[in-house]
């Protein structure tokens, strides 16, 4: 833009604005993959299980058993529920509570929310009052973006931290399953 300071800001904030938009992507990427992962270590250890203690078409398992498997697949849900909120957080289950609308700036343009213009002339009218303002109402549009592309992954990593603690403890609770199990089977129980 200028040399007046300015431009240096707004191509901070388009680079900034970018970068936080990459993170976004690898987190949504990154929890798609553990969502699967997630789903086919449950599926071998209740496989694994089913093969040990099958005897014709009736499984021999004790109580005890189900109760473990049914801990193991809960977790599985909530690991799966919370990576899911982190790729696609809806008000279904939680909300990420993004303020779209927290520094009541109007002429917002480049998130596309609930005052986004819907008709195109809507759009151009909105154009119109960032051009004829200048350099500071691109400014903005570029700093409110910014502050909810922030949040968006603030909150995004909120889930997918609590998914990878939930993730470890499916992991190891299913494998504690699977080995005592095995060693129930070996020793005849």
């Amino acid at each position: 833009m200028g040399t007046d300071g300015n431009g240096d800001k707004e191509e901070f904030l388009k680079y900034a604005i970018s970068y936080l938009e990459r993170r976004i992507s690898l987190i949504d990427n990154k929890a798609g993959l553990l969502i699967a992962i997630q789903g086919g270590f449950f599926v071998l250890v209740m496989f694994g299980v089913k093969e040990l203690f099958s005897k014709g078409n009736q499984l021999d398992i004790p109580l005890i058993g189900y109760i473990a498997m049914l801990i193991g697949f809960l977790s599985v849900v909530v690991t799966i529920i919370l990576l899911i909120m982190t790729i696609k957080p809806t008000k279904c289950l939680f909300s990420l509570k993004v303020d779209v609308h927290k520094t009541g700036f109007k002429n917002y343009l480049m998130w596309p929310r609930d005052g986004f213009p819907e008709s195109a002339d809507a759009y151009r009218d909105r154009l119109e009052v960032i051009k004829s303002g200048g350099l500071l109402e691109v400014e903005k549009n570029y700093e409110e973006v910014h502050f909810i592309t922030l949040q968006l992954i603030r909150h995004k990593y909120k889930y997918y931290d609590l998914a990878i603690l939930f993730m470890k403890i499916a992991i190891i609770w299913n494998a504690l399953v699977l080995v005592v199990a095995i060693f129930l089977k070996i020793i005849g129980f």
